[in-house]
């Protein structure tokens, strides 16, 4: 959707070239301290959802791996997966992460994303991260 943001690597940054290769394997954090749990589609395939602390629920897509197997506690910044192209969609294009944000929890994928991530990314961390779409 419209609000969310879809973290690639740099433009200048071509396949097969070591800065890449970093991307390629980069680990994914939690950003802000809550309850993790998988939440793999056919769609965005190695998936999570993060149900934070500060009541806004955080969801990451098209991971090629993840630390987590059901749910538990994590603390802000912890590892939590690794960059990755699953899905019906990403597979086909290149690696990234697909990261959402929805304003309170939900059951289920049945919620929007009603944050606009790019601007939380700026207010939270004071900047976009680099190669957001």
């Amino acid at each position: 959707g419209g609000n969310a943001v879809d973290i690639v690597p740099a433009p200048n940054l071509r396949s097969g070239s070591p800065g890449f290769a970093a991307f390629d394997h980069s680990p994914v954090v939690a950003v802000v301290a809550g309850t993790v749990r998988r939440a793999d589609t056919e769609l965005g395939g190695i998936a999570l959802l993060l149900y934070g602390d500060d009541g806004r629920e955080y969801y990451y897509a098209h991971l090629s791996s993840t630390t987590v197997t059901g749910s538990r506690r994590v603390k802000a910044g912890e590892q939590i997966g690794v960059v990755g192209r699953t899905g019906r969609r990403a597979r086909f294009i290149e690696i990234h992460l697909h990261f959402a944000i929805s304003s309170t929890w939900h059951e289920g994928l049945n919620w929007k994303n009603d944050v606009n991530a790019a601007e939380w990314f700026e207010k939270t961390f004071g900047k976009v991260p680099p190669g957001s779409q």
